[in-house]
């Protein structure tokens, strides 16, 4: 996203400084759906939910490519933050589930 900011601004008319949200944007939802998809993987199984959201992070971030504005974009981050936090949680349980953990060296 960093390189893209020059481009964007010029294209939306926003100065750069203001678009440097997008980057914390995606931050705040990557966090936050970590906290979600975790116990929604416990739910309805680890391979529904990242099925789900890797397809969800792929139609949230093709939408901010074709973004109209600053504003959604914005929003649009921050969905994206959140269906491609669906992946490290669940991958990691996962894993957990199915490899056996062998002793030592």
């Amino acid at each position: 996203m960093i390189p893209l900011l020059a481009r964007m601004s010029a294209e939306w008319g926003a100065p750069a400084a203001v678009l440097t949200w997008l980057v914390s944007a995606f931050g705040l939802g990557y966090e936050g759906g970590f906290l979600l998809f975790g116990p929604l993987s416990d739910l309805y199984g680890r391979r529904r939910v990242m099925t789900w959201g890797m397809a969800a992070t792929a139609v949230t971030t093709a939408s901010v490519a074709l973004s109209p504005g600053p504003g959604a974009a914005l929003a649009l981050r921050v969905i994206e933050g959140v269906t491609t936090a669906v992946f490290a949680p669940t991958a990691f349980a996962y894993i957990a589930e199915r490899v056996e953990p062998r002793a030592g060296p």
